[in-house]
Parts: C-alpha cells; structure tokens; sequence
C-alpha cells in the first residue's frame, strides 16, 4: 500500500514510518522544518528505489495545505492511506494564550488534518484515514487549553466522516498519552508498550474494515 504520513520525519512519526515500510508498505514522508531527518529515514527505507516519497509541506500555511494532496497524486498516485500524524503542543491555559497562540494550535491539530481529510475524500475517494488526537478527548484538563480543544475537535471530526463516508473511506483515530520522552527512541524508550499498542492500533486500522472507532492508548 502507498501511506501518507505527516510529521513523519521524527518520533512517533518516524517509528510508524519505518515500521510500516519494513510491512512492505511504501511511505510518503511528510515534513515541514525537520529536512534532515526526513532525507535520512527517506535513505534508510530506500528511497525513491523502494517506492518512497519525500515532500516538504507547512502544514502552518493552510493554501500549501490545500495543495499537498493533488500534488501527492499527480507525482505519486493515490495513497491508499492517510495518517495525521503531525501535532504542536504547547501548555497553555485557559487564560495563558494569545490569539495568534490559539490559532496556531487550531491550525496544526484540527484545520490541517480536516482539509487533508476532505482532500482525501475528493481525490481519493476510497481508502483509510487514521488521525492521531489525544488521550484528554476523554476528560477535560484546562491546563492543556487550545490544544485540547483542537484535539476534541478532530475527534468529533473523526466520528463525522467516519458516518458520512461510510463504506467510501474508513476514518478512525488513535489517542494516546505520553510515549517518548525527549531524546528517546524506540529502542532505549520507556514506554516501549505503549509505542508497540500504537503500531498495532495502525495495522488493524489498515488491515481491517472497522470505521468510526478511537482507540485510547495510555
């Protein structure tokens, strides 16, 4: 299968490229600032040999948004899959932000993802959407401010389109807790459990015909 993945150049985004592309499927990796550590995961899959995409996008600038799609297709072809991987966090509470504060974490963590859902849809018509939301879709925590809320918003989203494109595209979402601390891998993390629940969350998304679930992972 062809995957697109966004914010796939580092962490969790990175472990799911390679896993996937070690499954035999091909990867479109997805990057904005992170260019070096995209082209050397791009050459540890094997690059354009293996059937690998590398593209560079701000998922920031909602008029490059809208063209990564058509321009994916037109250079790669359909993928049969897309993954919204990418995120920001910031703490910021109910009173801590500024505007501009607020629609940054709108625009990565809910506006982005949705067009590239749309998008997908239009382009695409059939396959497989996985977004990556948060464990505190499940309660309230203020101090997560913004971000929260865009990630509950995804989350209704997710549920959204998963009814309307029923039997077209499946659409499903991961939320998960915290999984890689800072400077950790795959190979030296701590919650190497709750890395390996993530992989397995993406593969039966992949592989089976369920649409509208949020798998809780913490």
């Amino acid at each position: 299968m062809k995957i697109l993945i966004t914010g796939a150049a580092k962490r969790v985004g990175q472990i799911l490229s390679a896993h996937l592309a070690a499954k035999g499927h091909k990867i479109a990796i997805h990057y904005n600032h992170s260019a070096e550590e995209a082209e050397q995961l791009f050459k540890k899959l094997g690059g354009k040999a293996q059937g690998h995409l590398l593209l560079q996008c701000d998922l920031n600038n909602l008029k490059d948004v809208e063209m990564l799609l058509p321009e994916v297709v037109d250079t790669w072809g359909k993928p049969d899959v897309l993954i919204n991987n990418a995120s920001t966090y910031f703490c910021r509470g109910m009173v801590d932000f500024t505007l501009e504060e607020m629609v940054e974490d709108f625009t990565i963590n809910f506006f982005s993802p949705v067009l590239l859902m749309r998008d997908y849809k239009k382009y695409c018509r059939k396959g497989c959407i996985i977004n990556f939301v948060d464990r505190r879709v499940e309660f309230v925590d203020p101090e997560a401010g913004p971000y929260a809320l865009a990630k509950k918003s995804l989350r209704d989203a997710t549920l959204a389109c998963a009814a309307d494109w029923k039997g077209e595209v499946r659409v499903n979402a991961i939320a998960p807790g915290p999984v890689l601390l800072p400077g950790e891998t795959y190979e030296n993390a701590q919650h190497r459990d709750l890395l390996d629940k993530i992989l397995g969350t993406v593969d039966n998304y992949i592989e089976n015909s369920e649409t509208g679930l949020v798998t809780v992972i913490e």
